[in-house]
């Protein structure tokens, strides 16, 4: 038998991503990435202004993604946000 302790460990056996389909992280990322293909051709146009506010951008949209994943994942292994098979209405047999 495998010995779990944290709320994390047991959603990762059960196959749950914690942190997985969260639409904001989705959202952050993407708008990361695009801040950072605007910024990249704000420079090749020689606009080194614009270019640095589009990486700014691009950098605060990257630690929002970051600071919601791991809030989530915080939830997740306090256990404010039960599992995905609760939320079902599926009840653990343990």
């Amino acid at each position: 038998m495998i010995d779990v302790s944290s709320p994390v460990q047991k959603i990762a056996i059960k196959g749950i991503q914690p942190a997985a389909g969260n639409s904001m992280e989705r959202i952050w990322i993407i708008m990361a990435g695009v801040s950072a293909l605007v910024g990249g051709a704000f420079l090749l146009l020689g606009k080194n202004d614009a270019a640095f506010v589009a990486g700014a951008i691009g950098v605060v949209a990257w630690f929002l993604h970051t600071r919601t994943r791991l809030s989530k994942e915080t939830r997740v292994r306090d256990g404010i946000v039960e599992s995905e098979n609760d939320r079902l209405g599926e009840q653990d047999e343990e």
